[in-house]
C-alpha cells in the first residue's frame, strides 16, 4: 500500500512538472522532476522530462545522461535520438552525435515500415535537417502530409527547410498554410518574415517581423533587424521588388525577351508596338518553381513605373 501511495505521488509530482515545463518553468519543474526521480528512477516519462528539463536549462551534460538512460528505458521513442544527437553537436562531440544520429534515422525507418506515423516522420525530418540534409528533410515531410494535411508541425518545418534551400516564395506559402492552424507560434512569422526580406519585399517582412516580436519579444537579433530594415525604408523607400509585388496596373501588352540573365534574374523586354525596352525581374514571371526567361520568348505583361523606370510586372509566357 505504501508503494503504491509512493508512485501516485511520483506521478503527481510529474504531472506537475510537466505543467510547469510547458508554461517554461523549467527550473521549477526541476525540483519535482528530482524528487519523483528518486521514488522511481525506471518510470520512461520521468527520464524523459529530467532529460528534457535539463536541456532547457542548458545543463547539457545531465541532459545527455538522460537521455541516454530515456533511451534505454525506450529505444522505441525516435525523438530521443534527435535531441541526444543536438546535445553532442552542441558539446562538440562530433562522432557521438553522427553515431546517434544515424541510430535514429534506422529507428525511424524501421518504425515507420511496420506502421507510418506523422510523429515518426517529423522526427526522421528533423533528424536530417539538423544534418543539412534539407532535400531528404522535405521529402520526409511530404509523406507525413500524405498521412495528415492538418499537420501544424510539418508545415512549420517546410517553412524553415525551403528557408534553408533558397526556396523563399515556396517558405512563405508553407508559413501562410502553418500560420492559418497556429497563430500563436512565433516561428512561422519568422520564417515568413526572413524569406520575404530575402526576396527584398521589406514592407511585408516588416509586417511577418511584428508578429513574431509581439508573440517572442526576446529575439534580440530580429529586433535589431527589424529597426534596421525601418531605417532604411524612411531614407530609400519601396524597392523594386516592392513595386512588383503591390502593383495594381492591369493594362496588358505583349513583347519579346531581348534578354535575360539568369545569374542576377535581370532583363528586358521588347514592345511589339515599338515602344522602348521594359525592365523585367524575375519576381514578376507568373511561373511556378525556378522563376526564368529565355531570349525570344513571347510574353505578355503590365507595366509599371520605378524610379529607375519602367518596370514588368505579372508576366506570363506565351
Amino acid at each position: 500500500m505504501a508503494k503504491i501511495k509512493t508512485n501516485e505521488h511520483a506521478e503527481e509530482l510529474l504531472e506537475k512538472a510537466l505543467d510547469k515545463i510547458f508554461a517554461k518553468k523549467a527550473e521549477s519543474a526541476l525540483k519535482d522532476l528530482k524528487e519523483a526521480y528518486a521514488i522511481d528512477r525506471h518510470n520512461p516519462k520521468t527520464v524523459s522530462a529530467l532529460a528534457l528539463c535539463y536541456m532547457m536549462i542548458g545543463d547539457r551534460p545531465k541532459a545527455i545522461e538522460m537521455y541516454k538512460k530515456s533511451i534505454e528505458l525506450t529505444p522505441e521513442d525516435t525523438r530521443q535520438y534527435y535531441y541526444l544527437g543536438r546535445l553532442y553537436i552542441e558539446e562538440n562531440k562530433q562522432v557521438e552525435a553522427m553515431s546517434i544520429f544515424s541510430t535514429g534515422i534506422y529507428k525511424c525507418k524501421e518504425k515507420l515500415k511496420v506502421k507510418p506515423d506523422i510523429d515518426t516522420y517529423i522526427d526522421l525530418a528533423k533528424i536530417h535537417a539538423f544534418q543539412n540534409q534539407h532535400e531528404e528533410s522535405v521529402l520526409t515531410l511530404f509523406k507525413a502530409l500524405r498521412l495528415d494535411e492538418g499537420n501544424y508541425e510539418t508545415y512549420r518545418m517546410l517553412t524553415e527547410e525551403y528557408f534553408n534551400l533558397a526556396l523563399y516564395r515556396e517558405s512563405i506559402i508553407e508559413a501562410e498554410k502553418a500560420i492559418k492552424l497556429n497563430d500563436k507560434d512565433h516561428e512561422a512569422f519568422l520564417y515568413a518574415g526572413l524569406s520575404y526580406h530575402k526576396l527584398n519585399i521589406m514592407t511585408r517582412a516588416l509586417e511577418f517581423f511584428s508578429k513574431s516580436l509581439a508573440l517572442n519579444p526576446a529575439q534580440p537579433e530580429l529586433k535589431s533587424l527589424h529597426d534596421k530594415i525601418i531605417e532604411l525604408k524612411s531614407q530609400n523607400g519601396p524597392t523594386v521588388e516592392e513595386i512588383i509585388y503591390f502593383s495594381k496596373q492591369t493594362d496588358r501588352h505583349r513583347g519579346t525577351v531581348k534578354w535575360f540573365n539568369d545569374e542576377n534574374g535581370i532583363g528586358y523586354i521588347k514592345l511589339h508596338d515599338g515602344g522602348s525596352e521594359v525592365f523585367v525581374h524575375y519576381l514578376a514571371i507568373n511561373k511556378d518553381g525556378y522563376q526564368s526567361l529565355y531570349e525570344g520568348d513571347e510574353v505578355e505583361f503590365s507595366i509599371d513605373t520605378a524610379p529607375t523606370g519602367r518596370i514588368a510586372v505579372r508576366i506570363d509566357v506565351l
